[in-house]
């Protein structure tokens, strides 16, 4: 939107660690707020900014996360903002059991959005399941991209991998993606276990991401021990590692598990 040349302000919370700096270099405003553990105090501060939001200075606001949809829905009594919304998959799960937002304005979260932005076929048809009461021509497929700096070459592969602690001399197997149950490690993990001892010397299993949930961490590593090869844990990384972590790889893995509470709408890391 900013390179066609629309004045764009970006609102975004201001996790631990972000560099306030480089929102500086982008081509547009960005307004950080303050982040706050759990929901409802999420939500609540949400509510709050969505508030203080000065209509007459914007001519639409996007509701790409799903709180934001949420407590503009919420709001919608005291406050009438025009918006359009994106949805990723798990969200929908989510939105469908905030019990304490239900219960004072109901579950049709996007009665008012003008469009609500599927990331793939699969989410359009979870949010018609979910929000049957949105008419079909404002649920659109919006599918995700990558910026072009990913098709660039990669910056020094070999030393990214001796930072890392990986072997060289080995094919390299990645999944870059939070350590989430959905995401597939744990299968992964029991197939490489399974293989036989001369592929096993050839291998080395890399895994890239944040721990969401520690006890699944737990299993993780538990299992890594039963592969007979190394896996490596590498927690997050720069996005320049990231690169020439794939560029190093021999082969990508992310065997999605099926969950009755989260799903993979659209595998953005596939891309």
């Amino acid at each position: 939107a900013a390179e066609l040349g629309h004045e764009v302000t970006v609102m975004a919370p201001a996790y631990p660690g972000h560099d306030a700096k480089a929102d500086d270099t982008l081509p547009f405003r960005v307004v950080r707020f303050g982040f706050k553990p759990g929901h409802l105090s999420r939500m609540l501060y949400l509510l709050w900014v969505c508030l203080n939001i000065d209509t007459k200075k914007y001519d639409i606001v996007h509701a790409a996360d799903w709180m934001f949809a949420v407590a503009l829905h919420t709001l919608w009594p005291l406050k009438k903002i025009l918006f359009v919304a994106t949805v990723h998959g798990t969200d929908i799960y989510i939105m469908d059991s905030l019990n304490l937002v239900t219960k004072l304005r109901g579950k049709k979260f996007f009665e008012h959005a003008l469009r609500v932005a599927c990331n793939s076929a699969y989410t359009k048809n979870l949010a018609k399941q979910y929000h049957s009461y949105i008419p079909d021509e404002k649920l659109v497929v919006t599918h995700l991209g990558v910026n072009k700096w990913w098709n660039e070459a990669a910056q020094d592969v070999p030393a990214c991998l001796q930072r890392h602690g990986i072997p060289a001399d080995r094919k390299i197997l990645l999944t870059i993606a939070r350590l989430d149950v959905r995401k597939g490690h744990l299968l992964t993990l029991k197939a490489l276990s399974l293989l036989p001892a001369a592929l096993k010397a050839q291998l080395a299993y890399v895994i890239v991401g944040k721990t969401t949930d520690p006890a699944y961490q737990e299993k993780l590593l538990e299992e890594s021990k039963k592969t007979g090869l190394p896996v490596i844990f590498t927690g997050s990384v720069e996005a320049d590692d990231v690169k020439s972590l794939y560029r190093a790889a021999w082969m990508h893995c992310m065997l999605g598990e099926k969950h009755p509470q989260k799903v993979e709408g659209f595998g953005l890391s596939y891309l």
